[in-house]
């Protein structure tokens, strides 16, 4: 069995084939081997893809993920210093209240030595002292709102800015002066005088007329 199979061998192997055959032989196992590899492109292409659209969805749950770590670490850094500021920070100053409430004109005249109050049927009327200085009783009458202030200090601390609208003497004996001041398009109203001892003012800034004001001098001096 063995001497025909090296018979048989020795035939194939002598068999020369034509110079047409041999090139159509070499064209077939060309295409062949490229029809090969086409296929094997074709068949390693789905995994390469498969590989790439994984990453794009990581990255794009990746940069959600990472922006909120980002944001998480600055409210941690960030926040703190906002809710409670570092103590080196200039501290915010708070100025006190200069005008202290009292029960009544008692109480004024116990603490400042002044004797004054509101007129006779006067409304809401309330009192205080400025600066342990000045007496403010703040009183509504027939509709109009007024400030009294009285001081043993020299000088206009009526607090009234504007253009001077007029003046006039209407006390002699009390230095008593009613005067109009212009603000803007508003006129203001106040009335001063003096006992010697103590500078009074009688102010109105919600448009009350000139005769009120006189009779409300009379009732306080």
């Amino acid at each position: 069995m063995s001497d025909y199979n090296e018979r048989f061998k020795s035939s194939v192997d002598g068999i020369e084939p034509s110079e047409g055959a041999r090139e159509r032989m070499l064209a077939n196992i060309k295409r062949k081997a490229e029809a090969q590899a086409t296929a094997k492109v074709e068949a390693e292409a789905p995994s390469a893809k498969a590989k790439i659209i994984p990453i794009k969805r990581i990255i794009k749950w990746a940069l959600p993920v990472a922006a909120c770590f980002v944001i998480a670490i600055i409210g941690v850094k960030v926040m703190p210093n906002v809710i409670n500021p570092s103590t080196t920070q200039d501290p915010v100053v708070e100025l006190a209240n200069p005008f202290l409430p009292v029960e009544n004109a008692s109480a004024i005249s116990e603490q400042l030595g002044i004797e004054i109050d509101a007129p006779m049927g006067a409304e809401n009327v309330e009192y205080t002292i400025c600066d342990g200085k000045m007496a403010n009783i703040y009183f509504e009458y027939d509709g109009n709102s007024y400030t009294l202030r009285a001081s043993r200090q020299s000088g206009d601390f009526s607090g009234l800015n504007g253009t001077p609208a007029g003046a006039e003497i209407i006390d002699a004996q009390n230095d008593a002066v009613f005067e109009a001041v212009r603000s803007e398009d508003e006129i203001y109203r106040k009335i001063t005088w003096t006992n010697g001892e103590v500078t009074f003012i009688l102010i109105n800034t919600d448009g009350t007329d000139e005769e009120t004001m006189k009779q409300l001098y009379e009732a306080i001096k």
